[in-house]
C-alpha cells in the first residue's frame, strides 16, 4: 500500500447542518472506502460549541473518528452566520489544524470540509499522485480542486494533462480563486496563508473564499491563472450539507 505525502485536514462542526449532525460520518465512511493509501495522517478540527449539548456532540464525534484512525483536535467557540463571525471562526480552526507539527509532516495537505462526497471511477490515490507530481512540476500553480458535481463545465478552463484543468482569467466574474471543496495544496503555503489571513483586517470585510484566493496568489505565485482542479467529468464532489440531505437522512442509522 502506498501512502502519499499528503495529511487528510478535516473540517467540522458540533453545529452540523440544519441540525444533522451525521454529515461527518457519511463523509468520513465514503472517504475511507475510496482513500486507501492516499494519506500517510489523517486530521479533523472540531468546532465545539452549544454549551454542554456541544460538549456531548463533541465527544460523540471524537469517538467516531478515532475509531477511523483519524486523530483529533478541538476548539470551543460560538459562531452564527447571522453575526457574520463564521468565516472568521473558521479562519482560526484553519490556523489550529495547520499549527500542528504533525501535519508539517506531509509536504502536501488535502482540505476537506464535512459535507462532500467524492465521486469518481477511477483510484483517487491515482489521481492524486498525479496532482503532487503537477504541483512537483510547476510551482506557479496553488491547489488542485474537486469541482462540486453540479460544476463540470470545463469550457473556461484550460486542459493541462493527466485529467487536471486550469482556470482561465474568466473562469468565474470574480477570476480565478480558491472554493472550499476537496482541494489538494502545499503544506506551506496553506499554512502561511491563513496565518496571513488571519492577522489581516480584510478578512472581516471580504467572501473567504476570495479572500483565500488573493493571499495565495499575491504570496505564492506570479502567475494570472495558478489554480487548477481534476477534471469535474472523472472526479467530483457532491454537497450533503443542504436542508434537503438533512432532512432526508435524519433517521438514518449509521
Amino acid at each position: 500500500m502506498i501512502n502519499l505525502p499528503i495529511s487528510l485536514t478535516l473540517y467540522t462542526t458540533t453545529k452540523g447542518h440544519f441540525g444533522y449532525k451525521d454529515c461527518i460520518k457519511h463523509t468520513v465512511n465514503h472517504l475511507k472506502d475510496i482513500a486507501e493509501g492516499c494519506f500517510t495522517s489523517e486530521f479533523a478540527h472540531i468546532k465545539t460549541c452549544e454549551g454542554e449539548e456541544g460538549e456531548k456532540t463533541r465527544q460523540e464525534m471524537t469517538d467516531f473518528l478515532e475509531g477511523k484512525n483519524i486523530n483529533v483536535l478541538s476548539t470551543t467557540k460560538d459562531w452564527n452566520r447571522k453575526r457574520n463571525n463564521h468565516a472568521i471562526e473558521y479562519f482560526a480552526d484553519m490556523e489550529t489544524m495547520m499549527n500542528n507539527n504533525d501535519v508539517h509532516q506531509n509536504r502536501f495537505i488535502f482540505f476537506h470540509e464535512d459535507d462532500w462526497i467524492i465521486n469518481t471511477d477511477k483510484k483517487l490515490i491515482q489521481l492524486l499522485q498525479d496532482g503532487i507530481k503537477l504541483l512537483n512540476q510547476n510551482k506557479e500553480i496553488l491547489c488542485i480542486r474537486v469541482n462540486a458535481d453540479i460544476d463540470k463545465d470545463t469550457s473556461k478552463a484550460t486542459n493541462i494533462g493527466n485529467d487536471i484543468f486550469l482556470q482561465n482569467e474568466n473562469y468565474t466574474p470574480y477570476g480565478p480563486t480558491i472554493t472550499f471543496q476537496p482541494t489538494l495544496m502545499r503544506t506551506r503555503d496553506w499554512y502561511a496563508a491563513v496565518r496571513a489571513i488571519n492577522r489581516s483586517k480584510l478578512r472581516l470585510t471580504q467572501h473567504c473564499e476570495l479572500l483565500t484566493g488573493y493571499f495565495m496568489k499575491s504570496i505564492f505565485s506570479d502567475s494570472i491563472t495558478p489554480f487548477a482542479f481534476f477534471d469535474p467529468n472523472v472526479i467530483n464532489a457532491t454537497h450533503i450539507g443542504s436542508e434537503e440531505f438533512a432532512k432526508e437522512n435524519s433517521n438514518v442509522l449509521l
